[in-house]
């Protein structure tokens, strides 16, 4: 008896889902860019989500090089 295949999780499908849509936005910027995409629920830590191309130091320094420039708004359009 063959064994089902298991169903890809929820978790899974955002990925692949995440990743398809990363390399169409990739290609809206000169070759060698990294991409990053973060998600958060405030109040809940489990739910978050960081998918990068990048090298997780350099993504934790453009995001505090980022907020130093972004003020107290925490907001910078790039």
């Amino acid at each position: 008896m063959k064994e089902a295949a298991a169903m890809p999780s929820q978790l899974d499908r955002v990925r692949q889902q995440v990743a398809a849509h990363l390399d169409v936005i990739g290609h809206l910027f000169i070759p060698g860019a990294k991409l990053t995409i973060l998600v958060r629920r405030p109040g809940e830590p489990d739910c978050d989500f960081l998918m990068t191309n990048d090298e997780m130091s350099e993504v934790a320094a453009m995001v505090a090089r980022l907020s130093d420039d972004a003020g107290e708004e925490g907001y910078r359009d790039a």
